[in-house]
């Protein structure tokens, strides 16, 4: 029998995880905090407002919440999903990258996302860089052996990390 989903996220990322996973499982709808888009649809398929996914849920209309979103957002709605249904576990993501289309479950020792900076220092001067590599004087970067340090502690406090991004300067 196959799992009733609804994807938590109807812009770009979850029209993309809708078409990894369609073919395996039931997507019933989208959720989506942004109510302008709630009441339409895609592909035929309903956007809801996460209110609405609560009390499906409750009625055992969806089996599972699979992220459609940025892995930056996934503790932000993992927290707001919590909040509402206590005890709540069913929760997944799948990796946007790769041919690997099987539902992760997401928990509390998860992270969606984390990133380093290979370089502080940046010899351009972009106008929109959030990293502020275009005014630093620190032109120390992120030696591999710290790196690796890092991961492996990482490792012990987190079961899985969606993403890592490595990114900052211009090597």
């Amino acid at each position: 029998e196959l799992s009733k989903i609804a994807i938590w996220g109807a812009g770009p990322t979850g029209k993309k995880i809708y078409k990894k996973i369609k073919n395996e499982n039931d997507v019933v709808c989208f959720v989506d905090n942004n109510w302008v888009v709630c009441g339409s649809n895609y592909l035929g398929i309903e956007i809801i407002a996460p209110n609405v996914c609560y009390e499906m849920i409750r009625n055992k209309d969806i089996d599972k919440i699979v992220f459609g979103t940025s892995a930056n957002n996934y503790d932000d709605i993992l927290s707001q999903i919590k909040k509402n249904i206590e005890g709540y576990e069913d929760i997944y993501y799948v990796k946007e990258i790769g041919n690997n289309n099987s539902l992760i479950q997401y928990t509390d020792r998860d992270l969606g996302y984390i990133e380093f900076d290979a370089a502080r220092k940046c010899n351009l001067n972009c106008r929109g860089c959030l990293r502020y590599s275009n005014i630093t004087q620190d032109s120390s970067g992120y030696d591999l052996v710290t790196l690796e340090r890092d991961l492996k502690r990482l490792k012990t406090i987190f079961n899985n990390i969606a993403y890592i991004k490595i990114l900052g300067g211009e090597p």
